[in-house]
């Protein structure tokens, strides 16, 4: 009986330490490989909105997609100038991005959310890549109306200096600890807990996982050009595809990670008879 209780023990510690590990690597990003800033054989294929951006000659649409040629280098891309044409033009982009928005305003917003719940849902799920850059228009309304973050109001903080928080997100790569914020930019009120850039504990950068892709949320308008918020950008687009599972958050994978160990300790107790 003494031989039996020590090789299920042994059984059982094996079992917890590889049900740990998975988990730890699950949430590392040092070993997640997937969700890391690597370049892919292909370039990125782009949808950009631009239904109220400004999309003059050196406007904030022109510099973001020059920042984005800058910091990542090439990609393709396409225009998206009617929401209610998402579903339809969706189809084979790995990136959504959304520029500021200045022409727009915040009930615009919030309809659009409404309406882009589902397919922006399955996107992300699906391994997808949602960009938002926003400082007027309140654009960051479309995460909240559906449903993908809460941010409940944002606050002017151009020239302002700001820390790199998270210097182990795949956002921060080759980003200066501290850099001064440049012109049209803000930070948001909110109790998201995934940001990469604050300024006075508030975030101006947040990076959200769900299922196997990923939302990001920059308080940058991108009126100028500048090195860090640039890279910024360039990181976020260089964003793999993860493992996650399809629907759920991190938060809900861990639950469900937990309670599989702990099923597993009671069925191995009861069945082995392990003491103490």
């Amino acid at each position: 009986m003494k031989n039996k209780n020590k090789v299920s023990t042994k059984i059982l510690i094996v079992l917890i330490f590889g049900s740990l590990t998975s988990l730890g690597i699950f949430l590392n990003p040092s070993f997640a490989s997937p969700g890391q800033v690597l370049k892919t054989a292909a370039p990125k294929n782009i949808l950009i909105y631009t239904e109220y951006t400004d999309d003059s000659n050196g406007g904030e649409l022109e510099n973001t997609i020059d920042a984005i040629n800058q910091s990542y280098g090439n990609f393709t891309y396409g225009f998206l100038t009617d929401y209610t044409n998402l579903t339809a033009q969706l189809s084979g982009y790995d990136i959504l991005l959304i520029p500021e928005q200045e022409n727009g305003d915040v009930n615009t917003f919030k309809t659009i959310g409404l309406n882009w719940t589902d397919p922006l849902k399955s996107f992300i799920n699906g391994g997808g890549t949602v960009i938002i850059l926003d400082y007027s228009g309140g654009s960051y309304h479309i995460y909240n109306s559906s449903g993908l973050m809460l941010i409940m109001g944002e606050l002017e903080c151009t020239g302002e200096n700001t820390t790199l928080i998270n210097q182990n997100s795949p956002l921060a790569n080759n980003v200066n600890g501290n850099f001064t914020l440049s012109d049209g930019s803000i930070y948001f009120e909110t109790n998201e807990t995934t940001s990469v850039v604050e300024y006075d504990s508030n975030p101006v950068v947040i990076h959200k996982r769900r299922g196997k892709g990923h939302m990001v949320l920059m308080g940058i308008d991108f009126y100028e050009i500048v090195n860090e918020t640039a890279t910024i950008l360039g990181n976020a687009v260089a964003l793999n595809p993860g493992s996650g599972i399809p629907g759920y958050d991190l938060n809900v994978f861990i639950g469900l990670s937990i309670f599989s160990i702990g099923i597993t300790l009671i069925i191995l107790k009861k069945k082995f008879k392990i003491k103490k």
